[in-house]
């Protein structure tokens, strides 16, 4: 059950209603039910290992808080890294090129769920938080469809105690909820499934064929440059390609969030104007906050810690490298353990330390010190250097990511006639303003400021720009958000 579709809005005005009928003990079974019901949907056979590793994990912190013995803190986690493993390992080309066992017990969102459980067990032995009693609020924690397929990845000290009380949803908070979708659709139809069909799909993709050498020698597998795109419009694709991504994943989080509020339950946000960023620990901090929030606390903090401690004299690059890279690296392979994924995580990790060890050797140059021209032009070396890091992100193989630079070094590429169109260069703009708006007014809707009138013509011509972008897209995708992937 796709999220953009006639199907799952029959499973909304099904579920919702009847939530609202029921007490709050009533609403957080029924809610159970309800996302297992979705992640049905998706395969039934994915319910067995999600329910299993729900019990597993009730069960550790259960007896964890109970007995204070670390061996159940590490018998979860080692079941949760394992079924994450077992899942890359399964859906990896580098171990299974032909995918061989891909949909075997390989359920959706597996990825946000592993890691939700154990920042559950991690938070329990640091008595941040209570072990959850009941097993059916912990199901819903970690089952919740909201948040399944692709996150946010929830705290479970945030997202717990809300089940514990009674769900009010008044008119503020129905507002909020449905703003959020609404700008949640725009960014998904009318930005990212837009770009989807104006990006050139070959921007990446090489052709390859074999030359003779010479008579008695083997062939030499090389890329040709045969009808490829300009080198303009590879520039405009990958940028385009980047707020593609945003936009979609972006997109997918305002709209369950949207779904999540007016059920009662908040879920945090996922995005802050990421591109607005003036470093890239700042892009960081604000692109993917659950996922980088939670690789900070569970694995950088703890190994930055650990390594100034066991070796406070060492050489001062350790404690910064070391952990930044083990992070990133960590990071790539929660995408997928492939090639590619791998090199984006390396990327970042040795570019977030380069960027770390100038900032301490020259405090002077964090844009933050500096003027507004300073900081605007730091924010657009961001955004490039963001940009082309995608470039591994969208390839399928380490050839696509080292053909890249080469077709860059092709002059014949910088003379041909751009065909892009146009379109995508102005739907690509249009993200700027919308993250403008929401950086000014997060809850539009309801903002105070913001005089009724004037909302309903700006909900009007967003209800306009939606119909002509799914008119537009129809023909071409499947509303199916990327992110679903990991």
């Amino acid at each position: 059950m796709e999220i953009i579709s006639c199907n799952f809005l029959v499973f909304l005005l099904t579920t919702i209603p009847v939530y609202y009928t029921l007490n709050r003990r009533a609403q957080n079974i029924w809610l159970v039910a309800a996302s297992a019901a979705f992640i049905a949907t998706h395969g039934w056979q994915n319910l067995i290992p999600l329910t299993v590793i729900a019990g597993i994990t009730w069960l550790a912190g259960a007896r964890l808080a109970e007995t204070g013995r670390r061996g159940w803190l590490a018998a979860g986690i080692a079941v949760n890294v394992t079924a994450l493993a077992f899942y890359r390992t399964a859906t990896s080309p580098l171990v299974f090129p032909a995918g061989t066992i891909d949909h075997l017990l390989v359920p959706v969102g597996m990825s946000f769920y592993t890691l939700q459980s154990i920042g559950y067990l991690i938070d329990i032995s640091h008595k941040k938080i209570e072990a959850e009693k009941d097993p059916v609020d912990l199901t819903l924690y970690l089952m919740y469809f909201p948040k399944f397929l692709a996150g946010p990845i929830e705290r479970a000290g945030h997202f717990l105690p809300q089940l514990k009380e009674p769900r009010i949803v008044d008119n503020a908070k129905a507002s909020r909820g449905f703003s959020f979708i609404l700008f949640g659709l725009i960014r998904k139809v009318a930005v990212a499934e837009v770009l989807f069909t104006l990006i050139p799909k070959n921007f990446l993709l090489i052709p390859f064929v074999d030359m003779p050498l010479a008579v008695g020698l083997p062939p030499l597998h090389v890329a040709t440059y045969i009808a490829p795109v300009s080198n303009i419009d590879r520039l405009i694709a990958v940028i385009c390609y980047g707020l593609y991504l945003y936009n979609d994943f972006a997109g997918y989080t305002l709209i369950m969030r949207g779904i999540s509020l007016v059920m009662g339950i908040e879920l945090p946000p996922n995005f802050r104007e990421p591109y607005f960023a003036a470093t890239l620990s700042e892009f960081w901090s604000k692109w993917h906050i659950s996922l980088s929030s939670w690789l900070r606390d569970y694995i950088y903090f703890p190994l930055t810690r650990w390594l100034k401690k066991k070796s406070p004299g060492a050489f001062p690059v350790i404690p910064i490298a070391v952990p930044l890279l083990v992070t990133m690296l960590t990071a790539g392979v929660w995408h997928g353990l492939t090639i590619p994924f791998l090199f984006w995580g390396l990327l970042y990790g040795i570019m977030l330390t380069l960027e770390q060890l100038i900032f301490q050797h020259w405090p002077s140059l964090r844009p933050q010190q500096r003027p507004f021209a300073y900081r605007l032009f730091s924010a657009l070396l961001t955004f490039t250097i963001v940009s082309f890091a995608w470039v591994p992100f969208a390839a399928r193989s380490w050839r696509e990511i080292a053909a890249f630079p080469v077709y860059l070094s092709q002059p014949v590429l910088w003379t041909r006639s751009p065909e892009i169109s146009p379109w995508a260069i102005i739907v690509a703009a249009f993200s700027f303003p919308l993250d403008v708006i929401q950086s000014l007014y997060r809850d539009w809707l309801s903002e105070a400021g913001i005089s009724l009138p004037l909302r309903a013509a700006i909900v009007a011509a967003f209800l306009i720009l939606l119909f002509l972008a799914f008119t537009w897209t129809k023909p071409y995708t499947s509303n199916v958000f990327i992110y679903q992937a990991f």
